[in-house]
């Protein structure tokens, strides 16, 4: 028995072979169990093989069933080719037909429409014929009567001219009468140093006191062509500015105050006058009536205010105060 225990074991103690005896069995338990895993995960391995196989076997065939398939499906095709191709040709037969009529049958209208346009044309033609023998047979019917209401115009046109001659000559007469009127008074009141003219005449120039009348006071469609004419001060800026801005001590403004009120210049300096209280003649309340009085009704034509500016310096006023 003793030969049968190799050498290294002899010299080792009896804890020591226990430990090692210890040692081989948990390897022999270990490798028992490996061996028993990997009998298992070869067991596991063939049942999937033999799964596999049979799989693979029932997609055969089931990839033989769909070739079978689609060489049945294939013939119905080449089938229902032939057939669709032999439709193709009936319908090409047929479109041909249909266009060789169609063609025909336009070629055939074209030229029924261009024989019924030909007859027209010249049925137009003859119409156009007559119609201008007809307008020159009624021009030369109508020349006498042209030429009589061309003279009856010319008449009337001459008339009219003569008249507005007439009314501007008396016009500047009579307002070249009241200017030298006005001159005489001056003279004959010694006031030599008064000056009398129109507003053009003193424009670039300034006095101590003016006194501007504003002169016109009509109905609202003569005022509305006086503006359309440039004719007195209303819409006329230049001209109420310079008019306005003369006076270097004292402005007296006479004229119809709701005639005056329809411009918006002479609105807005009202209305400045009025608030400085130096508006006279009129009523205050009347101008507030001119903003909702309607556009076609005539305005006051025999009412004359006076609006009175305020002295533009104390110095002016005194001095005024004195020579007045």
């Amino acid at each position: 028995m003793e030969e049968d225990i190799p050498g290294d074991l002899k010299e080792l103690s009896q804890p020591m072979l226990k430990d090692r005896i210890e040692a081989f069995h948990y390897r022999l338990n270990k490798a028992m169990k490996e061996r028993n895993y990997m009998q298992l995960e070869k067991d596991m391995v063939n049942r999937f093989y033999e799964i596999t196989k049979q799989e693979v076997k029932q997609i055969e065939a089931e990839l033989l069933n769909m070739d079978r398939q689609m060489e049945m499906l294939e013939r119905d095709h080449r089938v229902h080719i032939k057939v669709h191709e032999q439709k193709v040709q009936n319908l090409e037969y047929e479109h041909k037909n249909g266009k060789r009529q169609v063609t025909q049958e336009g070629e055939m209208s074209i030229q029924k429409e261009r024989d019924i346009h030909t007859d027209n044309v010249v049925r137009m033609n003859r119409e156009k014929m007559d119609i201008k023998a007809e307008l020159e047979r009624t021009r030369l019917a109508n020349v006498e009567d042209v030429g009589v209401l061309n003279k009856r115009f010319r008449s009337q046109l001459e008339k009219l001219r003569q008249t507005f001659e007439q009314n501007h000559r008396q016009l500047e007469s009579q307002y070249e009468e009241q200017v030298q009127q006005l001159r005489r008074l001056c003279q004959i009141e010694n006031a030599k140093e008064v000056q009398v003219g129109t507003t053009e005449s003193f424009q670039g120039c300034e006095k101590r006191v003016i006194i501007l009348s504003t002169v016109r006071s009509r109905e609202l469609a003569a005022i509305r062509s006086d503006k359309h004419f440039s004719i007195g001060f209303l819409g006329s800026y230049k001209r109420t500015n310079v008019a306005l801005s003369r006076a270097k001590s004292l402005l007296v403004v006479v004229g119809n105050l709701s005639l005056l009120a329809t411009d918006k210049q002479w609105k807005a300096v009202i209305e400045v006058v009025r608030e400085m209280g130096c508006l006279r003649g009129a009523p205050t309340e009347s101008l507030e009536e001119l903003a909702t009085e309607s556009a076609e009704e005539a305005l006051p034509n025999d009412d004359e205010w006076v609006v009175v500016s305020h002295p533009v310096m104390e110095t002016d006023e005194q001095w005024l105060n004195r020579q007045l």
